[in-house]
């Protein structure tokens, strides 16, 4: 579904990410994982079109999008959750939840998606008249990852979705992201929660200095004396 060759990216003059290369297929969970710092959410920024990659290509379902706007890749279907929820605090959450259907395709989908996301998150759909801002940071968390999903996406991509959140409330949020999966939604998960990031995946990616240093199954990877070393502290 994502194929992304050779992309590098910088930040003015210094350049990060260095001829990265990853693919998603269809109904996958891919993890990208890594240190903070190590360029896993300049990846996705570029790949969403926030950030301006200096080379490489970025190909969904076979289309070459490195050169749309966010906006018009948010129409093919690539959509992000951020880091941080970035919600509209002041807003209800069935506003939000409006907000969140943005393209074109998902505006004539509202209902059916609401129904979809009030399945999945049962306290959203009985905060739905509250603002907001109000809510949890559990509750706002999946009120994030429910707005992406009123966008109908093909590629759903959370980035640190777990950060912040109490062991019980990622554990809720990891149950709910594999329903996700199940319904034939595509993931892609950033995250710096190793074990968190790779036990709810098939394939990850592990990116160190802004370039990839290994690849393979979820569960290889878990196991790899340096992953254990460096990041499980095993």
């Amino acid at each position: 579904m994502l194929e992304v060759r050779n992309l590098n990216v910088a930040y003015g003059e210094v350049q990060v990410i260095w001829d990265v290369s990853f693919s998603i297929k269809e109904k996958e969970i891919v993890s990208i994982v890594g240190p903070n710092g190590a360029g896993k959410s300049t990846i996705i920024n570029a790949v969403t079109g926030v950030l301006p990659a200096i080379s490489g290509e970025v190909l969904l379902d076979g289309k070459e999008i490195v050169s749309l706007k966010p906006t018009r890749r948010v129409n093919d279907g690539l959509v992000q959750v951020p880091e941080g929820r970035l919600l509209f605090p002041n807003m209800s959450v069935k506003d939000n939840l409006r907000i969140g259907a943005y393209p074109p395709s998902a505006r004539k989908m509202v209902d059916e998606n609401m129904e979809f996301v009030f399945d999945l998150f049962p306290v959203v759909k009985e905060r739905q008249h509250q603002i907001a801002g109000s809510l949890s940071g559990g509750e706002q968390q999946m009120l994030a990852i429910a707005m992406g999903l009123m966008a109908s996406p093909k590629l759903l991509i959370l980035d640190e979705p777990s950060i912040g959140l109490a062991p019980i409330i990622v554990d809720r949020v990891l149950e709910t992201l594999s329903r996700i999966r199940d319904t034939g939604i595509t993931m892609m998960l950033v995250e710096q929660d190793v074990y968190v990031s790779l036990g709810i995946a098939d394939r990850g990616y592990v990116i160190e200095n802004g370039k990839i240093l290994m690849e393979g199954k979820a569960r290889e990877l878990l196991n790899d004396p340096h992953i254990k070393n460096v990041y499980l502290s095993i």
